[in-house]
């Protein structure tokens, strides 16, 4: 089961984590 699937809410969840983590590098 290497093979896996994101709805889009899974989508935007991550990007929306990973935005507020790159913001908080930069900061």
């Amino acid at each position: 089961s290497g093979c896996f699937r994101l709805t889009n809410t899974d989508v935007i969840d991550l990007f929306k984590r990973v935005a507020v983590g790159a913001k908080v590098v930069v900061e």
